[in-house]
């Protein structure tokens, strides 16, 4: 096995896969949903969708089948927390679409992906502490203190702050992550074309260097 083949198997994952019928109860589940759910497919089958759902994620589901559209194949994707056969909810990322036979709409089908279980809850975590962050500040937030929640919470490698006073822009936070590779600020870029009106392109190769 070579090294590209190894990079790749790692890089590649199965998903879970179920249906539901047009009214959200099991019609069928492979064995990696019934093995992530916990439960078999004699146990799930003509049970609704939504009891196994974190009840916040009810509507989201609910609009997804209610929107579906008698003509043509819909592909939507939602964020969930499943509830698994022991209790405990299981962040994942749903893809439902709707499957026809002889040009009728018959079921739902959807892919379940938990490898984004880090990323939701970090996601929650990152804006939890900036909506906190938000909330405690008085009056106009102080920047320096907003940055931060703010680059975790959107994932920027870097975050610039302006301040629009008429046709001028004022710089007034920067930070970016730091790295063994870090490329150089370019909030200083951003400053000198924002003061002197110069065109911001990088067209020739020592600009993009």
């Amino acid at each position: 096995m070579t090294s590209q083949t190894r990079s790749s198997e790692i890089r590649m994952k199965r998903c879970a896969v179920c249906k539901i019928d047009l009214k959200g109860r099991f019609v069928y589940a492979d064995d990696k949903a019934e093995q992530l759910l916990g439960y078999t497919i004699e146990e799930l089958f003509g049970q609704p969708l939504i009891d196994f759902l974190e009840e916040e994620d009810h509507e989201i589901v609910e609009r997804i089948i209610a929107k579906r559209n008698h003509y043509e194949t819909s592909f939507d994707s939602a964020r969930v927390r499943l509830i698994g056969h022991d209790g405990r909810p299981i962040p994942a990322r749903v893809i439902m679409s709707l499957n026809f036979i002889a040009g009728s709409p018959v079921n739902f089908q959807l892919i379940i992906d938990t490898e984004t279980t880090s990323e939701l809850i970090d996601s929650e975590s990152s804006y939890q502490e900036l909506l906190e962050s938000l909330l405690t500040a008085s009056g106009l937030p102080e920047w320096s203190e907003l940055v931060a929640p703010l680059s975790r919470f959107s994932g920027a490698e870097q975050l610039l702050v302006y301040r629009v006073n008429d046709n001028s822009l004022e710089l007034l936070e920067e930070l970016e992550k730091q790295s063994a590779q870090a490329a150089p600020s370019i909030g200083s870029l951003h400053y000198h074309v924002a003061s002197t009106g110069e065109e911001y392109s990088f067209t020739s190769e020592a600009s993009i260097q």
